[in-house]
């Protein structure tokens, strides 16, 4: 997805929190603009997921199935136009840059 894409389907939600849904919502908001997943055929690439164990204090979304029936209704005000954040730091690395802010808490 390039940048221009993303920024056309306003991003992934703020409503998601834990594991689970926000892959789920941003495919609705790329059929919502009429746009579609391309996948290149498998002799030329291929997606395996690596299985892991779930990280701590990433808990499963209770909320994830409510949200889902929501998409259509608010995808176009939450989402990258209605992101908030405080700036804490910005670390310049060899190979990257990181920077770290706080997104604040779940609403619930």
């Amino acid at each position: 997805m390039t940048r221009k894409q993303f920024a056309k389907v306003n991003g992934y939600s703020n409503n998601y929190w834990g594991w689970g849904g926000e892959d789920d919502d941003l495919r609705y908001r790329v059929e919502f603009e009429k746009m579609t997943v391309v996948r290149p055929p498998p002799e030329i690439a291929r997606y395996t997921m690596i299985f892991h164990t779930r990280d701590s204090g990433n808990e499963i979304n209770k909320e994830r199935m409510q949200l889902l029936r929501k998409v259509s209704k608010v995808w176009k005000k939450d989402g990258l136009n209605s992101c908030t954040y405080k700036l804490l730091s910005i670390e310049h690395e060899p190979l990257y840059i990181n920077i770290t802010v706080d997104i604040g808490k779940p609403h619930h």
